[in-house]
């Protein structure tokens, strides 16, 4: 199906309302996915490997996102592929992998913008860029403020210029002197310089599992469907330590395993994700 960018922007933002976002920024999209009901998993899959993937299995919507990448460019990932849900992967069992390409399909840009809509939404930003500007008194934005809308929708340098350009908040000239600014000076030094979350720059390379596929993984092994040696191989691949000694005579790890589901097993680490 064939969407306009005015379609994409309404599904974006009745998405939005729904799930009550007043915020500029989403604090946490991972967290926010699984609250919708997504499987989302998080694994350091390598710098040059795929930027992430989403599927639909049943009734099953399944988002992966590569947590090598830094933050800010995960979570626009994260955004992207719930756009590939929203948009495309509305029926049937289909999956879709996403590359970093730069020729990229129909189906890959409206996802694309579906996440700079869903992260950034126009009024929102406008409304941000307006008043920042009336009380700085500038006439345009420069480096360091695309640091602080960084900090404020919690997106890349890059996602932040070309989202701004989209919506004629900046114009293509404003738009290279920026990109060519932030090569100069770094993004970095940007978000020192106004105290920015300074982990949307580095990669999480976080390792998240949903705990309700690892406790059919546990009861696949309890019931003699999964292996023990299939078992550990899952718990290694997710660091989750696994505690064999409190297996009973009937082979179950339940109760250890279920101490660490309370506490956590996913560690999501000090970025705020």
């Amino acid at each position: 199906m064939e969407y306009t960018h005015y379609e994409i922007a309404s599904i974006a933002n009745r998405l939005r309302d729904s799930l009550g976002i007043c915020t500029k920024g989403i604090d946490n999209i991972f967290r926010l996915l699984e609250e919708r009901g997504y499987k989302v998993f998080r694994y350091p899959l390598g710098r040059d490997s795929i930027l992430g993937a989403s599927a639909r299995y049943g009734k099953d919507k399944v988002i992966i996102t590569n947590s090598s990448l830094i933050l800010s460019r995960e979570i626009f990932t994260a955004a992207h592929e719930l756009g590939h849900h929203e948009l495309q992967l509305t029926e049937g069992n289909k999956a879709i992998v996403d590359v970093d390409d730069d020729q990229q399909s129909d189906m890959e840009k409206d996802a694309d913008y579906f996440a700079a809509c869903f992260l950034m939404p126009k009024h929102l930003l406008t409304c941000y860029v307006e008043d920042y500007l009336s009380k700085t008194e500038q006439t345009q934005l420069q480096g360091i403020d695309i640091a602080k809308i960084q900090s404020e929708f919690n997106v890349s340098f890059e996602a932040a210029v070309v989202r701004l350009n989209a919506i004629d908040l900046i114009t293509f000239e404003q738009k290279k002197d920026l990109q060519g600014e932030k090569t100069e000076k770094t993004a970095r030094s940007f978000f020192k310089a106004v105290s920015g979350n300074e982990a949307l720059l580095k990669p999480s390379e976080i390792k998240y599992i949903p705990t309700e596929f690892l406790k059919i993984i546990i009861s696949n092994y309890e019931n003699k469907l999964v292996p023990l040696k299939s078992l550990k191989k899952i718990f290694d691949a997710f660091s989750i330590p696994l505690i064999e000694k409190e297996q009973d005579e009937t082979g179950s790890i339940q109760h250890g395993e279920e101490r660490r589901l309370r506490r956590g097993i996913n560690d999501e680490g000090n970025a705020g994700y």
